[in-house]
């Protein structure tokens, strides 16, 4: 052995002689207290129970000693004395090259974040004053629920939860409870031992005697046993419930519900985990709950309060969100409406004023010339009622999605004839094109997709407003593959400046000039070809504007 080597030997010597022989306050830990007396050489395994319940702890549990220098002086650094599997899992090393080994070997090059989580701990283990925060290890790029506690004098205790991978946890909950129902009877022996686990988790846990009547069913719950943290939330202290039935409200779940929940745990002997609202402290809580033996029952209560409270919120912001799209929408649609509509009134005005302009000039009209006028007014008016019921229909069922299969070709001159007026008078000549042998199918909502076409010609439409082009033509394309049945919407009006593509799907952009709401409705096409598992893309190249959507296509 080198002198340096027998030096450091030495100073841990006397460092051993300055610890005090006290058993914490909160804890007598088993293993602490063992391998500080010596009946436990360090890195040697324990009697099987106790190492199997250790080994199997969910959360990583390390036991650390205090190195001291030959003047009983702390040189901030700790020896590994125990750790279980979980620990091991959690520094990715493996237990062989932790036990009996400083941490700053087995850690060469610490960050400074490291260090001051290093002295926290050495602060714990000679102030005695436990410690629980949460903690992020750039080493390991892992956030860790930590607390720490002291149970004698130079050792330091380390209850760490990985909650970077908390879902994964909760996914293992069930083989967790399980795990824990089957050392129930190791863990209820050495309960004492590991007192210390329980009185630093941070959720509540409590331990019920089941009270059942004649018929076996249960009636009531009797505390057996409850943590600190069951103090905190409740404010009701050990010695006034253990032994006591359940009160009218525990920790705000109403006393019917929480012997519901619970009873059925005892009964089946299924562990459970579920998520419970108290209306009296308006809080949410996960419960994880198992019956370690006849007429028992256990449970781990975590406020999930803030958690479900940004579930809340963002569900409501998704409804506003809808709300929003719903009613630029239904802006759209009677935009679109209101010019189909002028059209054939227009043409009932002029007959009708033409009929009354003879009539007031004394001068004799045909009866044929009435008739005319009578069935072209009577075509008009029933082209307003087909235009009407569409909208209604179109009103009625826009968010209803009634799944059926849908001809594109046979939607699309539905949707065509919802516009073709204004075509007419913006003097527009509209081409369809269909490449596909036979017509592609989409499985859908019809007056949905009736609505993607419609909005997409309406903003066409008004592109051409107030522009001098000879040719003004649209033409859409349909074709389809084994997998997708694909509609591009064409037109030769003015390009999408490059700045604006990436913005028109958004609710309510418009880059029209005053007076247009060209782009208005597009992020409405964009939602329902998202309902229909479809892709929308948007290119303006070479003179013209293209809107390409892509949907699955349908079929046996």
């Amino acid at each position: 052995m080198d002198k340096q080597s027998r030096n450091v030997k030495t100073a841990e010597q006397k460092g051993r002689k300055r610890i005090e022989n006290t058993k914490g306050t909160q804890t007598a830990d088993y293993f602490a207290e063992d391998i500080a007396a010596g009946k436990i050489p360090e890195g040697a395994e324990c009697p099987a129970g106790y190492q199997d319940l250790f080994d199997n702890l969910p959360n990583g549990c390390a036991y650390y000693r205090v190195l001291f220098d030959a003047a009983g002086n702390s040189v901030d650094d700790l020896i590994y004395t125990k750790v279980n599997s979980a620990y091991a899992a959690n520094i990715g090393r493996p237990r062989s090259e932790l036990i009996g080994k400083r941490v700053t070997e087995v850690f060469p090059h610490l960050t400074e974040t490291s260090r001051q989580w290093l002295q926290t701990y050495i602060k714990v283990a000679l102030s005695g004053e436990p410690v629980a925060f949460t903690q992020y290890s750039d080493q390991q790029d892992k956030w860790y629920a930590i607390a720490a506690y002291s149970p004698q004098r130079g050792h330091v205790v380390e209850i760490s939860e990985d909650i970077t991978e908390r879902k994964q946890a909760e996914a293992n909950a069930e083989q967790y409870m399980a795990e824990l129902a089957k050392k129930n009877r190791e863990l209820t022996a050495t309960q004492s031992r590991y007192r210390g686990l329980l009185d630093h988790m941070q959720e509540i846990f409590e331990y019920h005697r089941v009270i059942a009547d004649d018929h076996g069913q249960p009636v009531d719950l009797e505390f057996a046993e409850v943590n600190p943290a069951f103090e905190m939330r409740t404010g009701l202290k050990v010695a006034e419930v253990v032994g006591k039935r359940l009160p009218v409200v525990n920790h705000g779940i109403d006393k019917a519900t929480w012997i519901k929940i619970l009873g059925d745990v005892e009964l089946t002997g299924q562990p459970i985990m579920l998520e419970q609202y108290s209306k009296n402290t308006d809080s949410w809580y996960r419960v994880s709950a198992y019956s370690p033996e006849k007429g028992h029952v256990a449970s781990i209560l975590e406020d999930i309060t803030e958690q479900k409270k940004a579930e809340i919120q963002k569900s409501a912001n998704q409804k506003q969100v809808a709300l929003i799209e719903r009613v630029a929408w239904l802006g759209a649609l009677a935009s679109g409406v209101a010019h189909e509509i002028n059209q054939p009134l227009q043409a009932l005005k002029i007959m009708a004023d033409g009929m009354i302009y003879w009539h007031d000039k004394g001068k004799e009209t045909s009866i044929e010339k009435v008739i005319e006028n009578c069935r072209g007014i009577s075509v008009q008016a029933g082209y307003i009622t087909a235009i009407l019921e569409w909208m209604q229909d179109s009103v009625n069922r826009a968010w209803s999605h009634t799944p059926e299969a849908v001809d594109l070709n046979k939607m699309i001159k539905q949707a065509i004839s919802m516009v073709q007026e204004r075509l007419r008078a913006h003097s527009i000549q509209l081409r369809e094109n269909n490449t596909c042998t036979v017509s592609p199918t989409v499985w859908g909502d019809v007056r949905r997709l009736e609505e993607i076409v419609i909005i997409i010609l309406v903003n066409a439409i008004e592109s051409f407003e107030g522009v001098d082009q000879a040719k003004k033509e649209i033409v859409i394309t349909t074709s389809c593959t084994e997998e997708k049945a694909v509609i591009e919407i064409s037109n030769n009006g003015p390009p999408i400046p490059e700045e604006i593509i990436g913005k028109i799907f958004k609710p309510f952009f418009s880059s029209a000039k005053s007076g247009s709401k060209l782009g208005m409705g597009l992020s409405i096409v964009k939602s329902i070809v998202n309902i229909h598992n479809g892709t929308i893309q948007v290119a303006s190249l070479n003179q013209q504007v293209t809107f390409r959507i892509e949907f699955p296509q349908y079929g046996p």
